[in-house]
């Protein structure tokens, strides 16, 4: 069968057009492929760290209770994955008494976050409230810098002790803005943290027996004095 040359030019064309439409299709199905398989990439590593933060060791679980330096006591009350400014994780959902805040997992063994301090701990924090405070060796000008930097210590002693040394300050001298704030707060974190420790405790007993220690910590200076 031949073609005459108009019926050639129709046929070429028409197969010309065809393969042009089949690379098209084809480049088509190329990107919703790409686009799949990154989706599919993505879906397999998020699952994978879905897995793995599932098998691997935390280190708290829900209903632990605790201790932020700057939070003070919360509760573990879920372990969730989810992204957080923009990075995927596992994150542990911490309650206290005034926010919610959500700790990564993976900085869980952080310096100022510390599972809840045990009764002895707190006798033994009590013990270093009833002593007699300890005055602080810079001028006044530089007591702000250095109680800041006390408060960056949030061990139990560390904490007792700015306590002590904060309310012995109080009877010399009363307190300015900040400092007040700062006694106040670590008070608050100690009683807060305290009855959680014993419950056998209430929050009026727990506040009773600190404010017994901190007399007894400024009787001793009144002796010491009486003394020299």
């Amino acid at each position: 069968m031949t073609y005459n040359q108009p019926d050639q030019n129709y046929f070429w064309g028409k197969v010309v057009k065809a393969m042009i439409n089949q690379q098209y299709f084809y480049n088509m199905i190329s990107i919703v492929l790409l686009i799949f398989e990154d989706e599919l990439f993505f879906f397999t590593r998020w699952e994978m760290r879905r897995v793995m933060a599932a098998n691997k060791a935390l280190r708290f679980k829900i209903g632990d209770w605790i201790v932020h330096n700057n939070y003070g006591v919360g509760e573990v009350v879920d372990i969730v994955e989810k992204v957080l400014d923009g990075q995927p994780g596992t994150f542990f959902k911490v309650s206290t008494q005034d926010i919610d805040y959500w700790l990564p997992s993976d900085k869980a063994d952080a310096d100022h976050i510390t599972p809840i301090r045990s009764e002895k701990e707190f006798d033994q924090a009590l013990q270093i409230i009833s002593e007699p405070p300890v005055k602080m060796s810079e001028p006044p000008s530089r007591h702000k810098r250095l109680i800041y930097e006390r408060w960056l210590d949030g061990s139990l002693a560390a904490r007792a002790a700015l306590i002590r040394d904060l309310h012995g300050m109080d009877r010399i001298k009363k307190l300015s803005y900040d400092e007040k704030k700062t006694y106040d707060r670590a008070e608050i974190f100690f009683l807060n943290e305290w009855i959680i420790s014993d419950p056998s405790l209430t929050i009026s007993t727990a506040k009773k027996r600190l404010k017994d220690a901190l007399n007894l910590s400024s009787q001793m200076v009144s002796s010491s004095t009486k003394t020299g």
